[in-house]
């Protein structure tokens, strides 16, 4: 009658999750349209000259947006 458990405990699945990275023109305006939305990962430089943020959806999945790191003294 069913799978075998260990005391009692069935085996939980974790829930499917995705995530996407989408490359914006403007980083500065997409800041202010995530007002408020969870921050997974604060926004960083990466080595490959873009600046990044992670932000959670309300589904659970990540969304990365990007947007080429600005020259500095611009």
């Amino acid at each position: 009658s069913g799978p075998p458990s260990s005391g009692g405990q069935g085996l939980a699945l974790a829930e499917p999750r995705g995530g996407i990275y989408i490359e914006v023109d403007d980083f500065k305006d997409l800041l202010q349209r995530i007002e408020g939305v969870e921050v997974v990962v604060p926004v960083r430089t990466t080595f490959y000259e873009m600046t990044e943020v992670v932000v959670r959806e309300p589904g659970g999945n990540t969304i990365a947006f990007a947007g080429k790191t600005e020259a500095r003294g611009t």
